[in-house]
């Protein structure tokens, strides 16, 4: 054998590129976790549906906000127009 591999219970491995042929594994191990205990489950199915809606609310009120700072920010800029236009109509 040469440096780079070592023969582990039948398995050649070889360390240098971490390989390890699929003779002797198992392709379709029997399931060792309980699906129960990592599920979330309908709790967390409906914190997720509660954050989401959430999330959806707060987004329609930051639009609603920005609108409003909009609108008046094109308020203020037509009554500084008028108040230009105004006093140099006054000066002439």
């Amino acid at each position: 054998m040469t440096a780079s591999s070592q023969l582990f219970g039948g398995t050649l491995y070889i360390k240098a590129i971490g390989y390890k042929p699929l003779g002797g594994t198992v392709l379709f191990a029997k399931e060792t976790i309980d699906p129960q205990l990592v599920s979330p489950g309908p709790v967390g199915f409906f914190a997720t549906i509660l954050v989401a809606g959430l999330t959806l609310l707060l987004l329609l009120d930051m639009v609603r906000r920005m609108r409003k700072v909009n609108m008046r920010a094109d308020i203020q800029a037509k009554l500084d127009a008028e108040e230009a236009a105004e006093g140099s109509a006054s000066e002439k």
